[in-house]
């Protein structure tokens, strides 16, 4: 089976499950805790990876360290991820129950990265643009990054979709442009 099918499958699950028992939030921040310990925490992911590690010995491990930190719902869940053998997918199942959270909350998630600190006024401007963008019903949850390698300029990223206005960008499609342009020389 197709991986990113895994993994849209269990998180719509675990989304409609989590919904009708009206736990959504509450089953979000404990995936959103679990992924982001994954994704820093490099040795838990290949704890689970490993096909030599029991399936009991990782629902253990779960249960150590998250028993009294997360919902029920979303212990009975993983456990089950891991009887069935998807450990592996948990990355993907992961955010996939993240997008469909968003989808089902209509919050649009954007990254606005510039090379210094931008004030609330600018901030208040791009949520504005974006929710005449999107839907003034759309809630838009906005993360700024500092990335003094760009010269100047913006880059916005929506959607897995990227408006790079960037200084760094231009001058990059201007050599390439010079590159792949042939000049004839008049004597």
């Amino acid at each position: 089976m197709n991986i990113n099918k895994i993994g849209v499958r269990y998180a719509k699950a675990l989304i409609a499950l989590s919904v009708e028992k009206n736990i959504e939030d509450k089953v979000i921040t404990d995936i959103r805790l679990i992924n982001g310990l994954m994704h820093e925490e490099h040795r838990m992911e290949d704890f689970f990876k490993n096909p030599t590690v029991k399936m009991s010995d990782k629902i253990k491990f779960f249960q150590s360290v998250f028993q009294n930190n997360i919902d029920e719902l979303t212990m009975k869940f993983l456990v089950m991820v891991i009887n069935k053998g998807r450990e592996l997918f948990l990355k993907d199942i992961f955010r996939n129950t993240i997008d469909f959270y968003r989808e089902l909350k209509k919050i649009k998630e954007v990254t606005l990265i510039t090379t210094n600190d931008i004030d609330s006024e600018i901030k208040e401007n791009i949520i504005n643009l974006m929710k005449n963008y999107f839907s003034k019903n759309y809630t838009i949850d906005i993360h700024h990054k500092v990335d003094e390698e760009q010269i100047g300029g913006f880059l916005l990223e929506v959607d897995n979709k990227q408006l790079d206005m960037t200084v760094k960008y231009q001058i990059e499609t201007i050599k390439r442009d010079l590159i792949n342009t042939t000049f004839q020389v008049k004597l």
